[in-house]
């Protein structure tokens, strides 16, 4: 078990609150937790194994085999294109001797009649040109994976490697790519193409698919990732693309790198999906710092909150009550808050500060609908922009909160 760490800093004023009876402070709280999967396995299964696929590397096979047989037939192979040719020839030749024996049975009067209505004069002979004995060209081979590598580096967190539990393929699909377009200037997109120097566009996605197997449930997923099924875009000249081995040394690059990237998508899947994933956060903690009143509740709520978030990385049973001694206090406060009075002891500077603790620490001491609660009393507020961000953060994790608990029965 990771162990949690806090890092408390105080922050410049451009995030303190102030007022003429008090003094908000905020600092920054990092704390981490045990993050639910969303498809939770059958909890008999203890251990994973990782299977890599890769079946466009059987497409590098084949070229490799027809240039391996090219090589080895390359002389049988041109004696049978001489053997077609000469065949060729002697057609031609039999064609145009039959011509020129009906030419020869027309009529002087005939002839010119026929060169001058129908423009058919003396039957020429021609005859296809010989074929050049060439070698075969080595095949354009796309990049290959070490496949024990990638499962090797691909884990599930809560799980031991190996035995006979759960099964993990990941199939690597290989890039796909569309022929360049002749890109047209348009208003969402401001194009350096010119007339005389046009840019061309080409389309590129690497897929990868998952698929999860348990012994005795059978296949408890299977898709392709669907962050890896999206378009990227790659602008060149065209110039780039004026052989297949030009083509190929532009996009194996970004085959290369979008394989990468995908593959540290696949592992941000499986952690969501099925792993229990130690996460990281920072939250920031405000407390109140009297002047000319009392705020008795916050330095009692600031220590039990702190406390919490240390501990909830031993899981939220653990951290539960020290949240809730927070929130009793925060709803204290709370109670009498004044928002449009800014005179008033928990005026509005104070409340928005106070939801904002009571709405983070009501997730994690396991009521959801207490944070979506406060979450919406801070809906009605006017906010800054960066209370804004704030709200939305906090939404967004109470939201993927409540699908994980659901998912997991809590």
């Amino acid at each position: 078990m990771r162990k949690a760490f806090l890092l408390i800093s105080t922050v410049s004023s451009l995030g303190t609150f102030s007022a003429a009876a008090q003094h908000i402070s905020d600092r920054d709280v990092k704390y981490d937790y045990q993050r639910l999967p969303l498809t939770p396995l059958d909890k008999s299964v203890k251990t994973y194994q990782v299977v890599v696929l890769a079946p466009y590397e059987a497409d590098n096979a084949k070229a490799e085999a027809e240039f391996k047989r090219a090589l080895a037939n390359q002389d049988s192979d041109f004696a049978q294109v001489m053997a077609n040719h000469e065949k060729a020839v002697a057609q031609a030749k039999a064609e145009y001797e039959a011509k020129l024996a009906e030419y020869n049975k027309q009529s002087l009067a005939q002839k010119m009649l026929n060169k001058g209505v129908l423009n058919e004069g003396k039957p020429v002979l021609s005859l296809p040109y010989p074929p050049q004995k060439t070698m075969p060209q080595p095949p354009l081979l796309r990049p290959v994976v070490d496949k024990g590598v990638v499962a090797g580096n691909l884990h599930l967190a809560g799980y031991n490697r190996g035995g006979q539990g759960a099964t993990i393929t990941i199939t690597m699909y290989g890039m796909e790519a569309t022929d360049p377009k002749k890109e047209e200037a348009s208003t969402a997109f401001v194009s350096v193409s010119t007339a005389n120097s046009p840019t061309y566009v080409i389309d590129y996605r690497y897929p990868v698919g998952v698929k999860v197997e348990v012994p005795g449930k059978g296949t408890v997923l299977e898709e392709t990732i669907p962050a890896t099924s999206e378009y990227q875009h790659f602008r060149t000249a065209q110039s780039a693309f004026m052989s297949p081995d030009q083509r190929k040394q532009a996009l194996d690059p970004l085959e290369l790198k979008l394989r990468d990237d995908n593959l540290k998508l696949a592992q941000q899947y499986l952690d969501s999906q099925f792993g229990t994933t130690p996460m990281s956060r920072t939250t920031v903690l405000y407390t109140v710092d009297p002047k000319k009143m009392t705020y008795d509740e916050y330095a009692p709520a600031y220590e039990a909150a702190l406390v919490g978030y240390k501990k909830l990385a031993e899981g939220m049973t653990d951290s539960r009550q020290y949240f809730t001694t927070a929130l009793t206090q925060w709803d204290k406060a709370l109670a009498e808050a004044k928002p449009s009075d800014k005179n008033a002891r928990i005026n509005g500077d104070i409340a928005t500060a106070t939801y904002f603790n009571a709405a983070e620490a009501a997730i994690w001491a396991g009521d959801l609908t207490r944070a979506d609660g406060y979450l919406m009393k801070l809906n009605t507020f006017d906010l800054s922009r960066r209370e804004k961000r704030t709200l939305a953060d906090l939404e967004s994790l109470t939201k993927d909160e409540k699908k994980r608990r659901a998912a997991n029965g809590i």
